[in-house]
């Protein structure tokens, strides 16, 4: 292990000296792989001028409900919703973000995946997409496999 250690060190010693050397020769003092840095790229998410809530439902439904209220005040939201009973798991998960354009009408986007299985075997379904929607109308915005997930949005007095 002392070699080790002594190897380590000989070799940051020796670094060193070459960023040194090399700066003085008028190149750079980091090799080219560790000169560039690491970025970390992280989504914008932005505060929405009015809260507003929305309601996610599946129908027909999982066979237990699993409709959902989400108040959101940032531009994306997560929900996730678990049933596990003796014989039948259920599974919804849905995100996206919101955008309102107009008083009267609020984009948002989804990604749903629901999933139920039961002594017979699993069935689910997944989806992505977005729709411009009106404040306290449900619109169905996505039908897969006979069924519908269907999103309302509301404005939620702050």
């Amino acid at each position: 292990m002392t070699r080790t250690l002594e190897a380590i060190s000989m070799a940051i010693v020796l670094i060193a000296m070459a960023g040194a050397v090399s700066a003085r020769a008028g190149f750079p003092a980091e090799p080219p792989m560790m000169s560039s840095p690491i970025q970390v790229i992280r989504p914008q998410i932005e505060i929405l001028d009015r809260p507003v809530t929305i309601e996610v439902q599946i129908d027909p439904s999982l066979g237990v409900d699993t409709s959902m209220r989400i108040l959101c005040a940032t531009s994306t939201y997560r929900g996730e919703a678990h049933e596990d009973r003796q014989d039948t798991r259920i599974r919804l998960s849905v995100s996206g973000e919101i955008k309102e354009l107009s008083p009267e009408k609020i984009f948002v986007s989804f990604d749903v995946e629901a999933q139920s299985e039961d002594v017979n075997g699993g069935r689910g379904f997944s989806g992505s997409g977005g729709a411009i929607l009106e404040p306290g109308k449900p619109k169905t915005v996505l039908t897969i496999g006979g069924k519908s997930l269907i999103l309302t949005v509301r404005v939620t007095p702050e």
